[in-house]
């Protein structure tokens, strides 16, 4: 079977019933998958009694004269790829307010499927592979065809093990001419997008090999070269806690003019706005994950440094801490190994909260378009497509934001257990 955007196999061979006038020409045997764009079906020309891949497009596209213009004029010039290993897209036709395109069919499955089901390819197949789909793009770049949305579902695995590269010449239909649209938002694949595509601008040949680099990367360690932003909350979550307990326990132990020094420096902080302060950092150090990292970490350290600060000056001078220093124990080990073993409690609550909140803010930052960018991923940026396609795809901003959510609260959750359990007094009133 030839899998379209998505890997939703053939389990039977099913007889939908044909879309308007289309059961006129074709004889529809079996749905081979949705995407985006449409379904796509086995049929039998009645004309030819040819077996194609006709792909039958969401009605929001259809109804586009501007897209379907920009879809003859690609796929024209598309067909000039004769090449063992691009499947051939035929033609388009219009059957009514039905308008679908039909392709070359090819026993197989995608290379997608493949990696589910096996993880990384074995290195001699992959590089039969990569030379094949490598001999392909150079065709089509010959050709002047750039395909824009090369990745691992728009490759086919045919039945004789060749590789084949399939949907040249749509993906560049449907961007916009001028000015965004929610159609051109929910067409391209971040995680395979190169800088350049991602941002608008214009596009050649690189990008093919950028998105061709992530595939083969895939392919070899069975894994995505761009993972999803989770770890973003955690990584700026534990930098804010060594950040802010470092400032915080120095300040809180030496007291004085330099406690109030350093304490002024985070009142100054705090009163900055948060989104001010982000955007700044952003704009000095650029956009991406490095960016919002530290800009992350840069707003988040002083309630941690305040909390510490506040812990530090409880403890030192308890009776344990004076007998250590009668003893001729220096300040780095009466810090490091009699006070801020003791803050571990409040260390380990803040954290749990602080998770969450930053999680919260790079989706955010993310939504509104100041965060990650593609190629990496982010429930942020993923909420933000599904909002530009809320009207057509619902699902797509319901499922990020009920990650968003869960994920929060269960981090919530925890971090109310833990500030109960590590609590003394409630240790006090349970014995």
């Amino acid at each position: 079977m030839t899998p379209p955007e998505d890997d939703k196999e053939v389990t039977q061979d099913i007889h939908p019933p044909a879309p308007g006038a289309l059961s006129e020409r074709y004889d529809l045997l079996g749905e081979l998958g949705r995407g985006g764009m449409g379904v796509v079906y086995k049929a039998r020309d009645k004309e030819t009694g040819g077996v194609v891949a006709l792909k039958v497009l969401q009605a929001e596209i259809a109804a586009r004269p501007d897209v379907i213009e920009r879809f003859k004029s690609e796929l024209l010039l598309a067909r000039k790829i004769t090449h063992k290993n691009v499947c051939r897209t035929h033609e388009l036709l219009r059957f009514g307010d039905t308008v679908v395109i039909s392709m070359e069919y090819v026993e197989g499955e995608s290379l997608r499927a493949v990696l589910r089901r096996f993880g990384g390819v074995p290195l001699r197949r992959g590089l039969e592979w990569t030379t094949q789909i490598c001999s392909a793009l150079a065709e089509a770049h010959a050709q002047g065809v750039v395909h824009r949305d090369l990745k691992p579902e728009n490759i086919l695995i045919a039945r004789d093990g060749s590789a084949k590269v399939m949907d040249f010449g749509i993906a560049r239909s449907l961007e916009p001419q001028a000015t965004a649209t929610a159609m051109a938002t929910i067409i391209g694949t971040p995680a395979y997008m190169s800088p350049e595509q991602a941002e608008g601008k214009p596009v050649d040949h690189r990008t093919d090999i950028y998105a061709l680099g992530l595939v083969l990367y895939e392919m070899f360690t069975g894994r995505p070269a761009f993972q999803a932003d989770t770890p973003i909350g955690m990584l700026t979550a534990l930098a804010a806690l060594v950040l802010g307990t470092l400032y915080g326990a120095i300040s809180g132990y030496i007291g004085g003019r330099v406690d109030n020094w350093m304490m002024r420096c985070v009142d100054i902080v705090y009163a900055l706005p948060d989104l001010l302060l982000i955007i700044l950092i952003m704009v000095i150090l650029g956009r991406g994950f490095l960016g919002i990292f530290l800009a992350l970490t840069l707003v988040s350290w002083v309630t941690v440094a305040r909390i510490i600060r506040g812990e530090v000056l409880k403890y030192r001078e308890q009776s344990y801490v004076e007998a250590a220093r009668a003893l001729g124990a220096g300040h780095q080990r009466i810090l490091f190994r009699h006070i801020l073993p003791n803050t571990l409690g409040p260390l380990i609550v803040i954290l749990t909260f602080r998770i969450p909140a930053a999680i919260l803010a790079e989706s955010t930052l993310s939504f509104v378009g100041l965060g990650i960018t593609p190629p990496l991923a982010s429930w942020g940026t993923l909420a933000n497509e599904g909002w530009a396609a809320m009207k057509f795809y619902p699902h797509l901003i319901v499922f990020p934001s009920l990650f968003i959510f869960s994920t929060i609260l269960a981090f919530n959750f925890l971090g109310d257990g833990l500030r109960d359990a590590l609590d003394p007094r409630n240790r006090r009133t349970a014995g």
